[in-house]
């Protein structure tokens, strides 16, 4: 059991889908309230729609660093202070290195690498001005080990961990605390559910991961419990790296 000292305003990248979706789902469940960024207005308004007034949608690519800005500006002005940063937005674009295009590499790493470090570096006035924050990063054990056709999506995941280990330092006496959250194959739209059921077979526990299971750790991270944690990387992988 968690404890967690009253209800807490959470920003969420890549709230439409996925583990995002599903984190936000879980917070505003245990009363606490969401700002939701995604690229997509109308995907975003589908998810309004379904948590009434626990859910404040925004339009964000967070590849836009002007944008990045200038929607923290905005989520500010409705909100007043911000408790956590989630950043989970990313994309999987699978190619040989050789073959891998430009715009291809370009998208993963902006929007896995840059866009983590546009928000944290946007929020991180507000965490400082309130001495407290907590910026959650979604890594990968793609970001730990090597998998083939993956190399731009692992090297900006391993990124990202690195990233996470930075903030955590560099902000440590400010309360600020900063944790890397590294899923194995979570059942997302990243794959068809073909490949999801070939990765499962492989997998020590038999199965892929659910996104409520990545959900229910961001949680535990936001609660009192976790007050002294920072700097970890944490996998959810069902045993995968052993």
């Amino acid at each position: 059991m968690t404890t967690d000292s009253g209800a807490k305003t959470v920003v969420v990248t890549g709230v439409t889908s996925g583990i995002g979706k599903a984190v936000a789902e879980r917070l505003i469940g245990k009363g606490h309230r969401v700002v939701g960024l995604a690229r997509s207005k109308d995907k975003l308004d589908a998810l309004a729609s379904e948590h009434a007034d626990k859910l404040i949608p925004l339009v964000c690519d967070v590849r836009d660093a002007a944008r990045v800005k200038e929607v923290v500006q905005e989520l500010l002005a409705k909100v007043g202070t911000v408790d956590a940063l989630v950043n989970n937005a990313g994309l999987l674009k699978f190619s040989a290195t050789h073959d891998l295009a430009d715009a291809d590499l370009l998208a993963q790493v902006e929007t896995i690498l840059l866009g983590t470090i546009y928000m944290t570096r946007a929020l991180l006035p507000t965490f400082i001005a309130q001495q407290r924050g907590l910026v959650v990063n979604l890594g990968s054990v793609s970001g730990q080990k090597a998998s083939p056709k993956m190399a731009a999506y692992g090297a900006a995941k391993a990124g990202v961990e690195n990233f996470t280990k930075s903030i955590a330092l560099e902000y440590a006496d400010k309360n600020i605390r900063a944790i890397t959250i590294c899923p194995g194959t979570i059942e997302t739209g990243l794959m068809d559910k073909m490949m999801f059921a070939m990765i499962g077979k492989k997998v020590p526990m038999k199965r892929i991961g659910q996104p409520k299971e990545v959900a229910g750790l961001v949680e535990f991270l936001l609660s009192d419990d976790a007050a002294y944690m920072t700097g970890s990387s944490i996998v959810v992988d069902g045993g995968v790296g052993l």
